[in-house]
């Protein structure tokens, strides 16, 4: 060390720096804001939707303005894979219908329509509202088996 350094050393001694003030190691980080905080749960229309594929036998038709109900035996197939909506009669008739994003842990939402589907994913609804009417068909779901097509 140098005689300038010693006698800086020596000044700051008697002037009263505290020694850690000398120490030349930088400081430990210290813990931002947001490190203290929680992880934020994901946006739920980001989250993957599962490979489900939902039957219904029967539909409510409600007219809109009347509010008269129908209900037909008219058998349906949806299936989901990724963020596309499959939908017919049997798994030989079902074509794309449209994308499909999840709203919330059970609601998926796609052009005009709403799927419902209980905690296990099994039973629910299809609701699908258009001007002239509102459509409602109950389903029973089940994890997509690609052997079973």
């Amino acid at each position: 060390m140098t005689g300038f350094g010693r006698v800086l050393i020596a000044g700051f001694l008697i002037i009263g720096v505290p020694s850690t003030a000398l120490a030349t190691d930088p400081p430990p980080p210290t813990k931002t804001a947001n490190s203290a905080q929680p992880m934020k749960t994901p946006d739920a229309r980001n989250r993957a939707i599962p490979e489900l594929v939902c039957t219904s036998e029967r539909q409510l038709t409600i007219t809109n303005d009347t509010l008269e109900t129908t209900i037909a035996s008219t058998p349906l197939r949806i299936r989901l894979r990724g963020n596309m909506l499959y939908t017919g009669q049997s798994a030989g008739t079902e074509k794309f219908l449209s994308l499909i994003s999840r709203n919330d842990r059970r609601r998926w939402v796609t052009t005009t329509a709403i799927l419902t589907l209980d905690e296990e994913l099994l039973i629910g609804t299809l609701t699908d509202v258009k001007p002239n009417s509102t459509t409602v068909r109950p389903l029973l779901c089940e994890p997509f088996d690609s052997s079973k097509r």
